[in-house]
């Protein structure tokens, strides 16, 4: 689930000047295939111990461009605003931008940017990334936060257990995905996991561990694609899933 940014702002400590964002980085709404994350069950302990923010999901040191400095529970109203008076339970963080670094500059000016623009509707945002560790129905009551993402592409952050359900769907109708041939004839749907013991995904449910950065791990190294052609499909999946917007 994604949530735009609700402030951005320089503050001084201790003589230094430091660039903060600010917004929802979860709340107790459906996402795209219905499931709510309980956000009294979220562990946000690995994310404030040693997690970071990284832009749009992706790995390496270059894609690093901050890290989280607070988290606390929030409300928010319908609008989904951050509001002590609103009726949705959900957590806000506060993230520390680094100086210094080029993709965290360009999201600093690019943040700044959107906020010195009336007309502007865009907003960058935030969507967490970690593990389910209990789920009944559509109902996470338990997970664990590791890492924040900032994106600003709203679609990327879907449950990919249902992504993965929603190709395999797909899959059962001969000719839909032309020639993609995502499982490559070696190990289903996603194609055989080469991480060992911790492999990307459940191959019993589809369900990858670390979420959009998982599933795009696993298709850049276990499987070989480009990361752009990766990123794509993951797209594509995600927008089919939001009937074609």
């Amino acid at each position: 689930m994604w949530f735009p940014l609700s402030k951005s702002a320089e503050e001084v400590h201790h003589g230094a000047r430091q660039r903060i964002v600010y917004g929802p980085i979860s709340a107790e709404v459906p996402d795209g295939v219905q499931d709510v994350v309980v956000q009294e069950g979220m562990d946000c302990d690995p994310l404030l111990k040693d997690g970071y923010a990284n832009w749009d999901h992706l790995d390496g040191p270059q894609n690093l461009i901050g890290e989280p400095l607070s988290v606390e529970p929030a409300h928010l109203n319908e609008a989904g605003e951050i509001d002590p008076h609103g009726s949705i339970p959900a957590t806000v963080g506060r993230v520390l931008l680094y100086q210094g670094h080029a993709p965290s500059d360009a999201v600093w000016s690019l943040v700044q940017a959107q906020e010195r623009t009336p007309q502007s509707k865009r907003r960058v945002g935030f969507s967490v990334q970690g593990e389910i560790l209990e789920k009944q129905g559509h109902q996470i009551s338990k997970s664990k936060i590791r890492h924040l993402a900032m994106s600003h592409q709203p679609l990327m952050p879907l449950s990919f257990a249902a992504i993965a359900k929603s190709l395999q769907k797909t899959l059962e109708t001969p000719g839909a995905l032309g020639t993609l041939n995502l499982d490559g004839g070696d190990g289903g749907i996603w194609g055989r996991c080469q991480r060992g013991q911790r492999p990307c995904y459940d191959p019993q449910t589809y369900e990858f561990t670390d979420g959009v950065k998982g599933a795009l791990t696993h298709l850049t190294r276990c499987r070989g694609w480009d990361l752009p052609l990766a990123k794509a499909v993951v797209q594509g999946f995600a927008r089919s899933l939001k009937g074609g917007r």
